[in-house]
């Protein structure tokens, strides 16, 4: 599979709704933000392609900033919220 469930990723990111586990004005590797949050590259290229989650293009690769991610993970906990 592609990219894990979207509920599967809510419900991993919900702890981390009230701490900020990113520092705001750092820029991150795709890979680093996957392994920390637990989920596939794919599942992230996948929101940055739907303009979810702001990336910054630096030659081939993305950096994606700290402030960015955290309010990323703010939207997906909502939209969970919303969803039960």
């Amino acid at each position: 599979m592609l990219y894990c469930n979207i509920n599967v990723f809510k419900k991993k990111t919900l702890g981390f709704v009230m701490n900020k586990i990113f520092d705001d004005d750092v820029f991150y590797k795709i890979d680093d933000v996957a392994k920390k949050l637990n989920i596939t590259r794919e599942l992230l290229y996948f929101y940055i392609k739907k303009k979810k989650l702001k990336a910054i293009k630096v030659g081939k690769m993305y950096r994606l900033k700290g402030s960015d991610l955290n309010k990323f993970i703010q939207y997906i906990n909502t939209e969970y919220e919303n969803d039960e």
